[in-house]
């Protein structure tokens, strides 16, 4: 949350000078009674500090406009000025806090703890339940959008859409606040405050403590301008960024990292239209793949791997959006009507049931430990629509800068018993370099006799 307006006492000392008494400038006390007044009311009592906080920045704005109108702009009228404007410009952005995070908890209650009941609780008739339920996914709808606009954000990340700041709440540090919360409302009882009006009440210091001295970490969400510059353009059969207004040149991801498939890959996404975007995956600075379209809907999401403007590897990989198979071939699709050369690229996918479209883990019989993936010849599927048929392998990966495939030959099967248990590994960019074609036929499920981590 965005820190509070400066104190009586840090404003009096930045607008301030040692060759001046205080009692002479009306205007300035104006400000300080102003203030004054703003700290005294409780941090819980959201619509009267919006209320109070206007009017402390209605009168540092007065009193900054007044005293810019002199000539003559010494050092002691340039210290009030500025410190008078630092208020205005805190007030600014508190305001703007407060009214969203009210607005969050009007919109969603029952996510947010407002009000002694939830409407669905309040609700005295299936028809009223029916109406409270239709209003709290319209609400929640203006954050994430609609499901016919495309791949929503997941569920874990909705709290992070709504948030005010785009905190994200999933992160394991900024989640310990919002348990804190929860345990404080619904199992001590010692608290009957909404979410937003309750971490209002928190010092810095609490929550520094609850989140291991790290802070809360916010996700940065693009608007339309911003978003702009990670924008990638399809021409002459090639993903091209635009060097300037009047060039395009082929692009590539060898500059960009992720934190799955490492260094050389990009995170991207595809809008609803069919525009791309792409950068590198820092959850150092809050950059994920909710921040190109500042979590509305995608047509697909996940990593990408590109040389000189010809994509070779999409993968699936975006928890903020965990995209279907069926995302990654709409994108594609995409793709493919404008031209781009698909001819060497492979969709990396969660391994899924065909029948029902269930992602195999860990628990469903993997012979390896790690993420179990079938990577598809794209252009195969495209044209046949046809998955067994565009099948080129299937794996076991380990994420990470240092990450492994794990696949095996039929080779393995005219191997000792000792030798047939165990698989082929490869750097995840070798893979990736080497093409579809020299894997083809691969298959840790076929050729390699582990045991399985879990029978299903």
């Amino acid at each position: 949350m965005p820190a509070d307006i400066m104190t009586l006492e840090e404003f009096q000392n930045a607008s301030s000078h040692w060759s001046q008494r205080r009692k002479g400038h009306k205007h300035l006390i104006k400000i300080d009674n102003a203030l004054s007044s703003y700290h005294a009311i409780a941090k819980n009592k959201i619509e009267q500090r919006i209320s109070s906080l206007k009017q402390v920045m209605d009168i540092a704005r007065e009193y900054a406009d007044a005293k810019k109108l002199f000539v003559w702009q010494d050092t002691r009228r340039k210290r009030k000025i500025n410190a008078a404007e630092a208020v205005y410009n805190q007030a600014v952005v508190k305001i703007k806090y407060l009214k969203e995070a009210l607005l969050a908890e009007k919109r969603l209650p029952a996510m947010f703890g407002s009000g002694n009941k939830t409407p669905l609780q309040k609700a005295n008739s299936a028809m009223g339940r029916w109406a409270a339920t239709i209003k709290q996914i319209r609400g929640l709808q203006q954050y994430i959008g609609k499901p016919d606009d495309g791949r929503q954000l997941h569920e874990h990340y909705w709290r992070e859409a709504i948030d005010p700041l785009h905190t994200n709440w999933k992160n394991p540090n900024n989640n310990q606040v919002f348990r804190e919360w929860k345990k404080a409302r619904y199992e001590d009882n010692s608290t009957m405050l909404s979410f937003y009006r309750w971490l209002e009440t928190q010092s810095d210091e609490d929550i520094s403590r609850l989140t291991r001295n790290v802070g809360l970490l916010p996700t940065t969400y693009l608007d339309e301008e911003g978003r702009e510059q990670y924008r990638l353009f399809f021409q002459n059969r090639l993903i091209k960024y635009l060097k300037s207004p009047a060039e395009m040149l082929p692009w590539g991801s060898e500059n960009n990292s992720t934190n799955f498939c490492g260094k050389g890959w990009a995170i991207f996404v595809m809008s609803p239209e069919g525009k791309l975007y792409a950068a590198t995956h820092n959850t150092a600075t809050g950059w994920f793949h909710a921040s190109f379209l500042g979590g509305k809907p995608v047509k697909a999401a996940g990593e990408i791997y590109v040389k000189n403007g010809i994509p070779l590897v999409i993968t699936d990989k975006s928890g903020h959006y965990k995209p279907q198979f069926t995302n990654l071939c709409d994108a594609v699709r995409e793709m493919n009507r404008n031209g781009i050369d698909i001819s060497q690229l492979q969709i990396w996918s969660r391994w899924t049931d065909p029948h029902n479209g269930k992602i195999f883990t860990g628990d469903d019989g993997m012979r390896a430990s790690g993420i179990w993936y079938m990577a598809i010849d794209a252009e195969r599927y495209i044209n046949t629509g046809n998955r067994n048929y565009a099948m080129i392998f299937d794996f076991a990966i380990k994420s990470g800068s240092s990450g492994k495939i794990k696949t095996a030959t039929a080779q393995r099967l005219n191997m000792s018993d000792d030798q047939q248990k165990e698989y082929d590994e490869y750097p995840i960019m070798e893979v990736a370099n080497r093409g579809k074609n020299h894997f083809r036929g691969c298959s840790i499920d076929q050729y390699c006799k582990a045991p399985h981590v879990f029978r299903f």
